[in-house]
């Protein structure tokens, strides 16, 4: 089966039989669970440690307790933290990310030795001793800032390998202080320039800045590249100013040539900058990102989560209308781009060439069909002759720029319904009401001479086309049988549209002295206005559902003080054509119609039972 077809047919049953949560379909994203346990340190039973007159000295995890990302309290049992002991989380190749607080002026030996994967660590203001080999072995370790407030840097405490220096360490730091005395030292020491040491401070004393790359960032072909969010930019206040320019190739010998875009696939360098202002020290990094092709699955991207029609929005699928009037509902994902455009639109355009607009701001949003999710659904009607006509639907933006165009009818979803009534049950349950509806639509085309070489029930055999069953005695019981005639106004007779709208029309004279001007029109509550057609004066009850077709409907005429109730039904139109003989206005195909018309009133009555 197609994918997109049964998606898209599942979203349609749903909206077209009210129901109120269903699957669309889309399996949910592929979730890992992380290697290690995430908790708060400052639980129960997950750090151990040992007090003494002056605070805590954290001595590591309790026995089974694993973390990937340890931010430890400044006080454990009502004690200030004060210090990391010897070993404290040696080997704990789990931990990615640590967080050591303010109070602790010191860092044991070997206390976070062989780390592997630690990568990110915060040392606080007031630290005054990270001892020998503190942070050895913590090869993902590339980067720390030193607080001002260190005075003692031990042996190979930071930046190595086993013996070996690691290269391009970086270490950020107020110059003068224990932090460019250990890089300048360790660098004199080994020969060669393996670590760095970046200055923090200046004489106007502007906020420090530090800029960590993750690699790969994967975008994909044709779109603007923002800053990656994978990115992290650190200040000691907010507010720092951000620029961001792409540049081909890997080296800075390679960067000529400025893009906005990527054209090709490949492997791009991204320069972030940061300017100098009264509060920063300019900055700058390089970060790798990777660019790639677009996979559409469904209209969206995989990799990037763009649209495919490049505005940011997708038909994600269709449904039918048949509570009130036949129509086709389009369910559009919309990206906020879209939603905050005020002007935007789906454009409908017709097969003889006629439009509907629908504002994005009046679609109806639709969260329940498919757990939650957002869809803005753009309803469109059609006649019943309409059924095999082709829909096109377009988002259109106020800046001009115009996305995907989608086709559709009436007649591809119900065909598509009744071919897989053995998968669904609301399939099941909806085809009777489906098959009277499409046989109804092609009496309808007969009738007005309409598409008539793709008729609406084309694949049915010729007993489910027949309408002979039907007749004027069928219709019997929806005569009219109340008083239509007062002393001022008179019932003269009835007519259906069978336009988008199933509109009855009831045509009335005045009677002795009265003039329409002194006559009132209601429907329940609904004022009517009269329009002269003829010799007569026409009324409008429109947007009649299909189960409603038999209702008799009550419209009261006023004149002063005086009153008359006319009940009518389009149905009791129905009784009056069929029982009277063929005439050049009172065609068979009329009569076909209205037989097809009256068997869909059956099957609607029957399924919204």
């Amino acid at each position: 089966m197609n994918v997109r077809k049964r998606i898209l047919s599942v979203i349609a049953a749903a909206a077209m039989l009210g129901s109120a949560c269903f699957s669309a379909g889309v399996p949910l994203d592929t979730f890992t669970a992380p290697a290690a346990i995430s908790a708060s340190a400052a639980d129960n039973g997950v750090l151990s440690w040992t007090e003494s007159e002056n605070g805590v000295t954290i001595n590591g995890f309790v026995d089974g307790v694993t973390m990937t990302s340890l931010e430890i309290p400044d006080t454990l049992g009502g004690k200030p933290v004060v210090a990391i002991g010897l070993t404290a989380f040696r080997e704990k190749t789990e931990l990615e990310s640590v967080v050591i607080p303010k109070g602790v002026t010191m860092i044991g030996a070997q206390a976070f030795k062989g780390c592997s994967r630690l990568k990110h660590v915060e040392l606080p203001d007031g630290l005054v001793q990270i001892s020998s080999s503190a942070f050895r072995n913590c090869a993902a370790l590339l980067e720390i800032k030193v607080p001002e407030s260190v005075t003692d840097i031990q042996s190979k405490a930071l930046g190595y390998q086993e013996s070996d220096p690691i290269s391009g360490f970086t270490i950020y730091g107020k110059a003068g202080t224990a932090a460019e005395t250990y890089v300048k030292d360790e660098n004199d020491k080994n020969g060669k320039n393996n670590f760095t040491f970046i200055d923090t401070g200046n004489s106007r004393e502007k906020g420090t800045l530090s800029i960590r790359d993750t690699y790969p960032t994967v975008y994909c072909l044709g779109n603007e590249i923002p800053l990656p969010d994978d990115t992290q930019i650190e200040t000691t206040n907010v507010g720092a100013e951000r620029t961001c320019t792409w540049y081909r190739g890997r080296s800075t010998d390679g960067m000529s040539e400025q893009i906005e875009s990527p054209d090709a696939a490949g492997d791009y360098t991204l320069l972030v900058q940061v300017a100098e202002t009264d509060a920063y020290t300019a900055a700058e990094a390089l970060v790798d990102v990777h660019v790639q092709e677009h996979q559409f699955v469904e209209g969206i991207c995989q990799v990037c989560g763009g649209y495919e029609d490049g505005i940011g929005a997708r038909l994600a699928g269709n449904s039918l209308s048949l509570n009130g009037n036949i129509g086709v509902n389009f369910y559009m994902e919309l990206d906020d781009g879209v939603l905050a455009d005020s002007g935007a639109y789906l454009l409908f355009t017709y097969a003889n060439g006629t439009t509907k607009k629908v504002l994005v701001q009046e679609a109806r949003v639709d969260t329940q069909t498919a757990a939650g999710k957002t869809y803005y659904v753009f309803p469109c009607e059609v006649a019943a002759k309409e059924m095999t006509d082709t829909i096109l639907a377009q988002m259109h933006l106020s800046d001009g720029r115009t996305g995907k165009r989608y086709a559709y009818t009436v007649k591809q979803y119900a065909d598509y319904l009744l071919e897989h009534t053995e998968e669904q049950p609301a399939y099941e349950k909806a085809a009777p009401l489906v098959r009277a509806m499409l046989n109804y639509g092609a009496y309808a085309q007969l009738n007005f001479q309409h598409s008539q070489t793709t008729l609406a029930n084309a694949n049915f055999s010729e007993s489910e086309k027949s309408v002979e069953q039907v007749t004027a005695q069928t219709l019997e019981a929806y005569r009219n049988q109340t008083v239509q005639q007062s002393d001022f106004v008179k019932l003269e007779g009835a007519s259906l549209s069978l336009d988008s709208q199933t509109t009855l029309r009831l045509y009335f004279s005045c009677q002795g002295d009265a003039a329409i001007e002194d006559l009132r029109f209601f429907w329940g509550e609904q004022a009517l206005t009269p329009q002269k057609s003829g010799n007569f004066y026409c009324v409008e009850l429109s947007d009649i559902a299909a189960k409603n077709l038999g209702t008799a409907y009550t419209v009261r005429v006023t004149c002063g003080e005086a009153s008359l109730d006319v009940q009518y039904s389009a149905m009791a139109y129905g009784y009056h054509v069929l029982q009277r003989d063929v005439s050049a206005t009172r065609t068979q195909a009329l009569k076909d119609t209205i037989a097809a018309m009256y068997l869909y009133y059956q099957a609607a009555k029957d399924y919204f039972a």
